[in-house]
Protein backbone atom coordinates (compact mmCIF):
# COMPACT_ATOMS: atom_id res chain seq x y z
CA UNK A 1 0.00 0.00 0.00
CA UNK A 2 2.80 2.45 0.86
CA UNK A 3 4.39 1.79 -2.49
CA UNK A 4 1.17 2.66 -4.38
CA UNK A 5 0.76 5.94 -2.48
CA UNK A 6 4.34 6.92 -3.23
CA UNK A 7 3.87 6.16 -6.89
CA UNK A 8 0.67 8.22 -7.05
CA UNK A 9 2.47 11.21 -5.50
CA UNK A 10 5.26 10.96 -8.04
CA UNK A 11 2.88 10.75 -10.95
CA UNK A 12 0.12 13.10 -10.05
CA UNK A 13 1.40 15.23 -7.22
CA UNK A 14 4.09 17.23 -9.04
CA UNK A 15 3.04 20.87 -9.54
CA UNK A 16 2.92 22.39 -12.97
CA UNK A 17 3.93 25.98 -13.44
CA UNK A 18 1.59 28.14 -15.39
CA UNK A 19 2.64 29.48 -18.67
CA UNK A 20 4.31 26.42 -19.93
CA UNK A 21 3.19 24.92 -23.13
CA UNK A 22 1.22 21.78 -23.32
CA UNK A 23 4.13 19.98 -24.86
CA UNK A 24 6.36 20.80 -21.93
CA UNK A 25 3.71 19.70 -19.47
CA UNK A 26 3.24 16.39 -21.23
CA UNK A 27 6.97 15.81 -21.41
CA UNK A 28 7.37 16.52 -17.71
CA UNK A 29 4.54 14.22 -16.81
CA UNK A 30 5.96 11.44 -18.91
CA UNK A 31 9.29 11.77 -17.15
CA UNK A 32 7.56 11.63 -13.82
CA UNK A 33 5.69 8.48 -14.81
CA UNK A 34 8.90 6.84 -15.90
CA UNK A 35 10.64 7.75 -12.68
CA UNK A 36 7.66 6.49 -10.65
CA UNK A 37 7.67 3.18 -12.47
CA UNK A 38 11.37 2.72 -11.76
CA UNK A 39 10.90 3.58 -8.09
CA UNK A 40 7.99 1.14 -7.79
CA UNK A 41 10.03 -1.64 -9.38
CA UNK A 42 12.88 -0.94 -6.99
CA UNK A 43 10.59 -0.99 -3.97
CA UNK A 44 8.96 -4.21 -5.13
CA UNK A 45 12.36 -5.87 -5.35
CA UNK A 46 13.24 -4.96 -1.76
CA UNK A 47 11.47 -7.25 0.77
CA UNK A 48 9.60 -5.47 3.48
CA UNK A 49 9.16 -6.57 7.07
CA UNK A 50 6.01 -8.66 7.44
CA UNK A 51 4.58 -9.58 10.81
CA UNK A 52 4.48 -13.34 11.24
CA UNK A 53 3.36 -15.54 14.05
CA UNK A 54 6.16 -16.95 16.17
CA UNK A 55 7.06 -20.58 15.52
CA UNK A 56 5.15 -23.12 17.49
CA UNK A 57 6.64 -23.45 20.91
CA UNK A 58 8.60 -20.18 20.72
CA UNK A 59 7.72 -16.70 21.81
CA UNK A 60 9.22 -13.51 20.28
CA UNK A 61 10.20 -10.58 22.47
CA UNK A 62 7.38 -8.15 23.05
CA UNK A 63 4.62 -10.56 21.91
CA UNK A 64 2.02 -12.14 24.20
CA UNK A 65 2.32 -15.90 24.46
CA UNK A 66 -0.35 -18.04 26.15
CA UNK A 67 0.80 -20.22 29.04
CA UNK A 68 1.72 -23.81 28.16
CA UNK A 69 -0.98 -26.43 28.63
CA UNK A 70 -0.98 -28.22 31.98
CA UNK A 71 0.71 -31.64 32.10
CA UNK A 72 -1.54 -34.70 31.75
CA UNK A 73 -2.78 -36.21 35.00
CA UNK A 74 -0.76 -39.13 36.36
CA UNK A 75 -2.07 -42.63 35.57
CA UNK A 76 -4.25 -44.22 38.23
CA UNK A 77 -2.47 -46.54 40.66
CA UNK A 78 -2.56 -50.25 39.79
CA UNK A 79 -5.32 -52.26 41.46
CA UNK A 80 -4.45 -53.98 44.70
CA UNK A 81 -3.55 -57.67 44.32
CA UNK A 82 -6.31 -60.11 45.29
CA UNK A 83 -6.04 -61.63 48.76
CA UNK A 84 -4.47 -65.10 48.99
CA UNK A 85 -6.78 -68.09 48.76
CA UNK A 86 -6.41 -68.76 52.48
CA UNK A 87 -7.70 -65.27 53.37
CA UNK A 88 -10.24 -64.40 50.67
CA UNK A 89 -13.41 -65.68 52.38
CA UNK A 90 -14.10 -68.30 49.67
CA UNK A 91 -14.10 -72.08 49.67
CA UNK A 92 -11.68 -72.28 46.75
CA UNK A 93 -11.21 -76.04 46.72
CA UNK A 94 -14.86 -76.94 47.35
CA UNK A 95 -14.25 -79.07 50.44
CA UNK A 96 -16.81 -77.30 52.64
CA UNK A 97 -14.23 -75.28 54.61
CA UNK A 98 -12.56 -71.98 53.85
CA UNK A 99 -9.49 -69.99 54.76
CA UNK A 100 -7.03 -70.12 57.62
CA UNK A 101 -7.96 -72.15 60.72
CA UNK A 102 -10.86 -73.73 58.87
CA UNK A 103 -9.59 -75.34 55.67
CA UNK A 104 -6.91 -77.93 56.43
CA UNK A 105 -5.04 -76.69 53.34
CA UNK A 106 -4.49 -73.39 55.19
CA UNK A 107 -3.40 -74.64 58.58
CA UNK A 108 0.12 -73.25 58.56
CA UNK A 109 -0.12 -69.92 56.75
CA UNK A 110 -3.01 -67.46 56.14
CA UNK A 111 -1.01 -66.08 53.19
CA UNK A 112 -1.03 -69.45 51.44
CA UNK A 113 -2.52 -69.11 47.95
CA UNK A 114 -3.66 -72.72 47.63
CA UNK A 115 -6.39 -74.11 49.86
CA UNK A 116 -6.01 -77.54 48.28
CA UNK A 117 -2.31 -78.18 48.81
CA UNK A 118 -3.06 -80.41 51.82
CA UNK A 119 -5.80 -82.37 50.08
CA UNK A 120 -6.02 -86.09 50.70
CA UNK A 121 -4.59 -88.71 48.37
CA UNK A 122 -5.08 -92.49 48.37
CA UNK A 123 -2.33 -95.01 47.66
CA UNK A 124 -3.11 -98.74 47.80
CA UNK A 125 -0.46 -101.18 48.99
CA UNK A 126 -0.98 -104.95 48.66
CA UNK A 127 -0.28 -106.92 51.81
CA UNK A 128 0.23 -110.57 52.62
CA UNK A 129 -1.96 -113.36 51.28
CA UNK A 130 -2.76 -116.82 52.73
CA UNK A 131 -4.35 -119.89 51.11
CA UNK A 132 -6.45 -122.83 52.33
CA UNK A 133 -7.88 -125.99 50.80
CA UNK A 134 -11.56 -125.25 50.41
CA UNK A 135 -13.96 -123.90 52.98
CA UNK A 136 -13.07 -126.74 55.35
CA UNK A 137 -9.46 -125.56 55.41
CA UNK A 138 -10.63 -122.02 56.22
CA UNK A 139 -12.80 -123.25 59.07
CA UNK A 140 -9.92 -125.32 60.41
CA UNK A 141 -7.57 -122.37 59.96
CA UNK A 142 -5.15 -124.47 57.97
CA UNK A 143 -3.34 -121.80 55.96
CA UNK A 144 -0.52 -121.91 53.45
CA UNK A 145 1.74 -119.05 52.52
CA UNK A 146 1.58 -119.46 48.74
CA UNK A 147 -0.70 -120.80 46.05
CA UNK A 148 1.92 -123.33 45.00
CA UNK A 149 1.99 -124.70 48.52
CA UNK A 150 -1.76 -125.12 48.71
CA UNK A 151 -1.82 -126.75 45.28
CA UNK A 152 0.59 -129.40 46.48
CA UNK A 153 -1.75 -130.38 49.33
CA UNK A 154 -5.20 -129.89 47.76
CA UNK A 155 -7.01 -132.10 45.29
CA UNK A 156 -7.52 -130.55 41.89
CA UNK A 157 -11.28 -130.72 42.37
CA UNK A 158 -11.13 -128.87 45.68
CA UNK A 159 -11.64 -125.17 45.70
CA UNK A 160 -8.98 -122.78 46.87
CA UNK A 161 -9.63 -120.08 49.40
CA UNK A 162 -7.57 -116.92 49.68
CA UNK A 163 -7.30 -114.31 52.40
CA UNK A 164 -5.91 -111.02 51.12
CA UNK A 165 -4.87 -107.91 53.06
CA UNK A 166 -4.75 -104.50 51.42
CA UNK A 167 -3.74 -101.19 53.02
CA UNK A 168 -5.09 -97.91 51.68
CA UNK A 169 -2.65 -95.15 52.71
CA UNK A 170 -4.33 -91.75 52.96
CA UNK A 171 -1.98 -88.77 52.90
CA UNK A 172 -2.12 -85.00 52.75
CA UNK A 173 -0.70 -83.84 49.42
CA UNK A 174 1.16 -87.13 49.18
CA UNK A 175 3.78 -86.13 51.76
CA UNK A 176 2.42 -86.97 55.23
CA UNK A 177 0.26 -89.99 56.10
CA UNK A 178 -2.90 -89.23 58.04
CA UNK A 179 -4.66 -92.61 57.95
CA UNK A 180 -3.97 -96.26 57.15
CA UNK A 181 -7.01 -98.39 56.40
CA UNK A 182 -6.65 -102.18 56.36
CA UNK A 183 -9.07 -103.98 54.07
CA UNK A 184 -9.24 -107.78 54.30
CA UNK A 185 -11.33 -110.43 52.57
CA UNK A 186 -11.48 -114.22 52.23
CA UNK A 187 -12.87 -115.67 49.00
CA UNK A 188 -13.09 -119.25 47.76
CA UNK A 189 -12.82 -120.07 44.05
CA UNK A 190 -12.17 -122.89 41.62
CA UNK A 191 -9.19 -121.93 39.47
CA UNK A 192 -10.55 -120.47 36.25
CA UNK A 193 -13.92 -122.08 36.95
CA UNK A 194 -15.87 -119.54 38.94
CA UNK A 195 -16.35 -118.04 42.37
CA UNK A 196 -17.53 -120.49 45.07
CA UNK A 197 -18.25 -118.21 48.04
CA UNK A 198 -17.09 -115.23 50.07
CA UNK A 199 -16.17 -116.32 53.60
CA UNK A 200 -15.51 -112.90 55.15
CA UNK A 201 -14.67 -109.27 54.59
CA UNK A 202 -13.60 -106.56 57.04
CA UNK A 203 -12.05 -103.10 57.21
CA UNK A 204 -10.50 -101.05 60.00
CA UNK A 205 -8.09 -98.21 60.66
CA UNK A 206 -4.59 -99.11 61.84
CA UNK A 207 -3.21 -95.55 62.04
CA UNK A 208 -4.51 -91.97 62.25
CA UNK A 209 -2.58 -88.74 62.64
CA UNK A 210 -4.00 -85.78 64.55
CA UNK A 211 -5.98 -83.68 63.67
CA UNK A 212 -7.45 -86.47 61.53
CA UNK A 213 -9.60 -89.05 63.30
CA UNK A 214 -10.98 -92.35 62.04
CA UNK A 215 -14.77 -92.32 62.33
CA UNK A 216 -15.52 -95.97 61.48
CA UNK A 217 -16.91 -97.62 58.38
CA UNK A 218 -19.76 -96.02 56.50
CA UNK A 219 -23.14 -97.58 57.12
CA UNK A 220 -23.52 -100.81 55.14
CA UNK A 221 -19.78 -101.16 54.43
CA UNK A 222 -17.73 -103.15 53.77
CA UNK A 223 -19.82 -105.04 51.26
CA UNK A 224 -19.26 -107.29 48.27
CA UNK A 225 -20.99 -108.04 44.99
CA UNK A 226 -20.46 -111.55 43.65
CA UNK A 227 -20.47 -112.45 39.98
CA UNK A 228 -19.78 -115.78 38.26
CA UNK A 229 -16.10 -115.14 37.56
CA UNK A 230 -15.18 -112.32 39.98
CA UNK A 231 -16.15 -110.51 43.17
CA UNK A 232 -16.11 -106.78 43.92
CA UNK A 233 -15.21 -105.86 47.51
CA UNK A 234 -16.26 -102.32 48.44
CA UNK A 235 -14.99 -100.25 51.38
CA UNK A 236 -16.03 -96.78 52.52
CA UNK A 237 -14.97 -95.20 55.80
CA UNK A 238 -15.14 -91.90 57.62
CA UNK A 239 -12.30 -89.47 58.35
CA UNK A 240 -12.89 -86.34 60.40
CA UNK A 241 -10.62 -83.32 60.50
CA UNK A 242 -10.89 -81.51 63.85
CA UNK A 243 -10.32 -77.80 63.18
CA UNK A 244 -10.63 -74.83 65.49
CA UNK A 245 -14.23 -75.21 66.59
CA UNK A 246 -15.37 -77.06 63.47
CA UNK A 247 -15.13 -80.52 61.88
CA UNK A 248 -14.56 -81.39 58.22
CA UNK A 249 -15.57 -84.90 57.11
CA UNK A 250 -14.09 -86.95 54.28
CA UNK A 251 -15.18 -90.36 52.95
CA UNK A 252 -12.33 -92.43 51.49
CA UNK A 253 -13.43 -95.33 49.31
CA UNK A 254 -11.81 -98.44 47.86
CA UNK A 255 -13.07 -101.18 45.53
CA UNK A 256 -11.07 -104.33 44.81
CA UNK A 257 -12.02 -106.89 42.15
CA UNK A 258 -10.90 -110.49 42.64
CA UNK A 259 -11.01 -112.94 39.69
CA UNK A 260 -11.27 -116.74 39.73
CA UNK A 261 -7.77 -117.02 38.21
CA UNK A 262 -6.35 -115.64 41.49
CA UNK A 263 -5.68 -112.15 40.17
CA UNK A 264 -7.00 -108.93 41.64
CA UNK A 265 -7.03 -105.24 40.87
CA UNK A 266 -8.11 -101.92 42.35
CA UNK A 267 -11.02 -100.55 40.35
CA UNK A 268 -11.77 -97.51 42.55
CA UNK A 269 -9.77 -95.58 45.13
CA UNK A 270 -10.26 -91.99 46.17
CA UNK A 271 -11.65 -89.45 48.61
CA UNK A 272 -15.30 -88.53 48.75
Amino acid sequence: MKRLILLAILIFGLPFRGGRSNAIRLETRGRCIAVGVMVFAFLAAVPSAVAVDPPLGECLTGLYCPPPPPPPPPPPPPPAPPPPACSDGWDNDGDGARDWQQDYGCLQNPSDDNEGDNELYANVAWGEASYACGTAGVDAEQWYSSVSAVDSFCLTSTSRCKTQKVTDVISEAGWVDVNHYLAEYTVCYRPNNGIVTVKSRSGKSTFSRWPWNYGGNAEGFPQHVRYAKFVDFKYVWKLEFAGFGWVSTKWPFLTIRFFDNNTQMVTEAGIG
